[in-house]
C-alpha cells in the first residue's frame, strides 16, 4: 500500500483473485478493516485498476475478502521505541510526536532499504532513523560538520556519515548509491537560496518518502514557501499520523512546535 499511512480507504497489491492464483500482483482499491490477529489488516476489494495511474475504473467489481500481503499490523504507542528513547537523549530540535509519525513512515518497509539524511546536527534524527530502518538498511547522514558532533555515535548500526555540503552532492563519489534512498529526511538550513541548490540532487530521487522539518515554523518562512510554491507542484503530499496523547516528557530541547514534518512521495 503507497499512501495515506494511517490504513484507511486506499491502494495494495494483492493475488488477483485468491492465494493460489498464479497471476500477477495487481492494485486494487481497498476498505480496511482490522482482523483482530494475525500478520495485516483485512480489506474489501471495492473497485481495481490495472494501470499504473491509480484511477478507478468506472465499473465496480463485486467485494471479496484479501489480506494486505507482507505488512505488519501498525505500531501501538503503549511502549516507548528504543529509537525514540534514545533520540529523546540527543540535543536536537524533533518533538516526541514527530518522531512517532517519522516512524510510521519507516515502519512501511518490511526489507533493507536506503536512507537519506539531509542535516545531522547533534544526531537526533540520526538516532531515530538508525532503529527504525529494517535489518540490512543503509542510512547515508549528510553534514557540513564532522560526525564527531554526533552523540552517542558509536551505537549507530547502519549509518554511513558522509561531510559534505548538500548542495554539492551530485558530484560525491557516492552520489548514485544515494540517489537509491527510498526514505529522505530533508532537515538542512531552512533558507529558499540554500533549499534551491538542493533541489536537484532531491528531484534525482525517485519513488521515496520525503520528509521535510520546520515546516510552518516561524522562523523559517524561506522553507515553508519553498516547499509550497516549489515541491507542492512536483509532488503529492503524505498525510502523517500525530498523536496527541503522546507526551514531550523527557525530551531534550523540545522543539516549540509539535507537528512540523510535511511528507511527500516522489
Amino acid at each position: 500500500m503507497d499512501d495515506p499511512i494511517n490504513y484507511p480507504d486506499g491502494w495494495v497489491s494483492v493475488a488477483s483473485s485468491s492465494n493460489v492464483s498464479k497471476k500477477p500482483l495487481e492494485r486494487f482499491f481497498v476498505r480496511f478493516q482490522r482482523t483482530g490477529h494475525g500478520e495485516g489488516l483485512k480489506a474489501g476489494v471495492c473497485r481495481v485498476s490495472r494501470d499504473s495511474s491509480r484511477d478507478l475504473i468506472d465499473k465496480p467489481r463485486r467485494p471479496i475478502s484479501i489480506h494486505v500481503l507482507k505488512r505488519p499490523r501498525p505500531r501501538s504507542y503503549s511502549s516507548e521505541p528504543e529509537g525514540v528513547s534514545r533520540a529523546k537523549s540527543v540535543n536536537g530540535a524533533l518533538a516526541v510526536r514527530e518522531m512517532h509519525a517519522m516512524r510510521d513512515v519507516l515502519f512501511r518497509f518490511t526489507r533493507p532499504i536506503t536512507a537519506l539524511e539531509l542535516g545531522r546536527g547533534y544526531g537526533k534524527s540520526t538516532h531515530l532513523i538508525d532503529d527504525a530502518l529494517p535489518d540490512g538498511s543503509l542510512l547515508f547522514s549528510v553534514d557540513r560538520e564532522t560526525h564527531r558532533y554526533v552523540e552517542k555515535r558509536d551505537i549507530l548500526k547502519r549509518t554511513v556519515f558522509i561531510m559534505n555540503d548538500s548542495r554539492n552532492l551530485i558530484t560525491h563519489p557516492r552520489a548514485d548509491d544515494m540517489r537509491k534512498a527510498s526514505f529522505v529526511f530533508w532537515d538542512t538550513t531552512h533558507e529558499w537560496d540554500h533549499m534551491a541548490a538542493e533541489w536537484p540532487f532531491i528531484k534525482s530521487i525517485r519513488n521515496a518518502f520525503l520528509l521535510i522539518h520546520d515546516y510552518n515554523h516561524p522562523d523559517y518562512n524561506g522553507l515553508t514557501d519553498f516547499v509550497d510554491q516549489v515541491i507542492r507542484k512536483e509532488y503529492r503530499e503524505i498525510p502523517l499520523r500525530y498523536d496527541p496523547d503522546i507526551s514531550e516528557s523527557g525530551n531534550r530541547s523540545v522543539h516549540p512546535m509539535n507537528e512540523s514534518i510535511v511528507c511527500f512521495k516522489t
